[in-house]
């Protein structure tokens, strides 16, 4: 259907005008692009403070219920959370297997056992999240 009143039959040029609303519509999906990745990034810092209070909360029941192997259960987590001093991903990975030995042969209480791998994972996890 032809509309004789569209301001291209009227000669007028409204290239300008479509550039423009071209670039406003750019501009808001770029702006909620950003939002997007902000909320998420808070999200994310969010469930980092989430596990690493756990974590902490966990290594402080550990030591409080293992009162014979105390001075030994303080020492391996400090072997555990200094993976996450490693210079490189091979350090990591070899102070990881180190460390994973060390639980298997530090108790045989299952649950203990468990917690210590938890947490040897959630650092190991968490240095090879940090940009290197």
């Amino acid at each position: 259907m032809h509309n004789p009143i569209h301001p291209t039959n009227m000669g007028i040029d409204t290239s300008y005008l479509d550039k423009s609303l071209e670039e406003i519509y750019r501009n808001r999906e770029e702006t909620e692009k950003r939002e997007t990745e902000y909320r998420e990034s808070v999200v994310n810092a969010l469930q980092g403070i989430e596990k690493n209070t756990a974590l902490l909360t966990e290594m402080t029941i550990l030591l409080q219920k293992s009162n014979d192997k105390q001075d030994e259960m303080f020492q391996l987590m400090i072997e555990i959370l200094g993976i996450m001093k490693s210079s490189n991903e091979e350090e990591a990975e070899s102070k990881f297997t180190t460390v994973m030995k060390k639980i298997t042969t530090f108790t045989e209480n299952a649950s203990t056992m468990q917690s210590l791998i938890s947490m040897a994972q959630t650092v190991y996890n968490a240095y090879q999240s940090l940009p290197l």
